[in-house]
């Protein structure tokens, strides 16, 4: 167990790594926009969200279509927005890192003051549980999936329902901070 002392260590080393990534993070999102204003390459943002891992996605993809010239499709990748990067008049990658950095507020602060609800539904990490318990319910290499019912009529009708669901979600009007 940590002393006291230690701890408090840890948990100041904490914060300033979050820090640290944060801003990192943020690096990372101004270059991308630059490639993307500059190139009309977005596939920054996919190798970054590929590997980013304990940033709040919804936050940096709200970024990204407000500031980014980009902005992630039904299938998860990015795909440029033509009609802001037309519509910007910069003249080079670097002066979006410029104009960014003096304009653009922080990728994860709140939109209009408000913040993104910490309940929110996370379906894609819902998902992914399902597939993980899934996995551990098998015997894990998935030559055998004893215990794991498999009904693929009745799994393709949920599937079907579930993106008909999200579809209708998707397009739904909703501020921008939800």
């Amino acid at each position: 167990m940590l002393t006291s002392k230690q701890l408090n260590a840890k948990i100041k080393s904490f914060g300033k790594s979050n820090v640290s990534m944060r801003e990192n993070f943020a690096t990372i999102l101004k270059n991308c926009a630059a490639h993307a204003y500059e190139h009309g390459d977005v596939t920054g943002y996919d190798r970054a969200f590929a590997v980013a891992k304990g940033i709040s996605r919804p936050d940096a993809l709200r970024w990204i279509a407000e500031f980014g010239y980009a902005q992630q499709d039904k299938d998860g990748n990015f795909k440029i927005i033509k009609d802001k990067r037309n519509k910007d008049a910069h003249n080079s990658g670097a002066e979006v890192i410029r104009y960014l950095e003096e304009n653009a507020r922080k990728w994860w602060e709140p939109v209009g003051g408000k913040a993104a609800d910490p309940k929110a539904l996370d379906v894609a990490a819902k998902i992914a549980s399902l597939s993980k318990s899934i996995t551990k319910t098998a015997d894990g290499d998935h030559k055998s999936y004893d215990g794991v019912a498999i009904d693929v009529f009745a799994i393709n009708k949920a599937m079907n329902e579930l993106k008909e669901l999200l579809v209708k979600l998707n397009d739904a009007p909703r501020a921008l901070a939800a």
